[in-house]
């Protein structure tokens, strides 16, 4: 999942680039909001893949709460200092002067360099996943209730958002409140969600071989209500460009539902091919790509402010750019694979992208690659894949 799900985000961001570039009246920049806004099931999705991943991770052993936390900011800690430290430098600002420090302090409180908002909310995952682990562990009978009552309550917080929140004064408001972007609590359908997932996956994913293909052809319907979508905001709401496209939105809470269970599903027809020989050399690229995700969504900056740069040092035609974005992509995402496979092999480098040696063969970072449930829920009979 994680593996599809980095390329998804790449795509968001280099159609956004590319957006820019175009006249906001023109026909084009219109189409490019609509396919913008239609790639914006990643940043939500990747919240749900974080809950299942850390609930995964509790769910074969006991951890101790303060075991759990030394290792997990640890690990988390090392790649937000330091790439807070990159991403100042590529602004241009120098380590040797006083005002890069302060500015370092800000920057690490708000999360708001880069696209490190993300680093921030898993910090604030961290600090309840142990205990809301539990609470669902005694509460699996509720699965159900506790799962709808959370949809509808993302239901209620994305509808405050677009209509009630712009029209209140949030100057005085805590800083992860205003900020809601950067608030756990704004994305707490995706990670209960995930957390169910992992204890329920067998169920789950029963339902899913059977109605998998179904989802799949609803990507027909789907699809273009978010192009529709976006254009009601922009012409008949009078939205602008950012809050058309926002994840923070009822009709986006489905979008990125649908798109989670057909990822999961096309993950376990994967799986069960995935050691057949011509499917093999995939399946290594998949492993790899899902290892690294991390470390290319911390890199990505850097392959797109040389985009930026190029953009800027050239004058493309409209068809040029429209032309030109798919291999942007391709490039941008080979580049910030680059640099996230050096930091890998790299020993000390590889804390920077949250994967230092001895954490690899944990088996909590398989648990997507290969598709497997929860090993202490009540419905976990299935076979492995390996």
């Amino acid at each position: 999942m994680r593996f599809f799900f980095i390329i998804g985000v790449l795509a968001i961001h280099t159609i956004g680039i590319v957006k820019k570039q175009f006249d906001p009246t023109s026909l084009t920049y219109q189409i490019f909001g609509g396919l913008h806004a239609s790639f914006h099931f990643t940043r939500t999705s990747f919240m749900f893949v974080s809950g299942l991943v850390l609930f995964f991770s509790l769910s074969h052993r006991p951890v101790s709460l303060l075991k759990f936390w030394r290792k997990r900011f640890w690990l988390i800690g090392i790649p937000y200092l330091a790439w807070n430290l990159v991403y100042l430098m590529l602004h241009g600002q120098s380590p040797l002067t006083l005002t890069f420090y302060q500015q370092l302090g800000p920057h690490l409180l708000h999360g708001d360099l880069g696209y490190l908002y993300y680093v921030l909310v898993t910090m604030q995952l961290y600090l309840i996943i142990p205990p809301l682990f539990k609470w669902l562990q005694h509460n699996q009978r509720y699965h159900r209730v506790i799962l709808y009552s959370s949809f509808w309550c993302q239901i209620l917080i994305t509808l405050l958002i677009k209509f009630v929140i712009p029209h209140l004064d949030t100057s005085h408001w805590p800083y992860l409140l205003s900020h809601y972007g950067v608030f756990v609590g704004t994305y707490q359908f995706y990670f209960i969600a995930g957390a169910i997932t992992c204890l329920n996956y067998q169920e789950l994913t029963e339902w899913l071989d059977s109605h998998g293909p179904k989802l799949i052809h609803l990507l027909w319907i789907a699809v273009p209500a978010i192009w529709l979508y976006y254009y009601y905001d922009r012409f008949i709401l009078h939205l602008g460009d950012i809050a058309s496209k926002s994840v923070h939105q009822p009709l986006f809470v489905l979008y990125a539902c649908l798109f989670i269970l057909i990822i999961l599903y096309l993950g376990r027809r994967w799986a069960a091919h995935r050691l057949e020989p011509h499917w093999r050399w995939f399946s290594k690229w998949v492993a790899l790509g899902a290892q690294l995700s991390f470390g290319i969504y911390l890199a990505q900056p850097i392959a797109i402010t040389g985009f930026k740069w190029f953009l800027a040092n050239t004058h493309l035609s409209t068809l040029a750019l429209i032309l030109i974005t798919p291999i942007a992509l391709l490039v941008i995402y080979g580049l910030s694979f680059g640099i996230a496979y050096l930091c890998y092999q790299t020993p000390y480098l590889a804390y920077c992208i949250g994967r230092p040696k001895k954490i690899l063969k944990t088996r909590s970072s398989s648990c997507l690659n290969s598709a497997q449930p929860c090993k202490n829920n009540s419905y976990n009979q299935q076979p492995k894949h390996e």
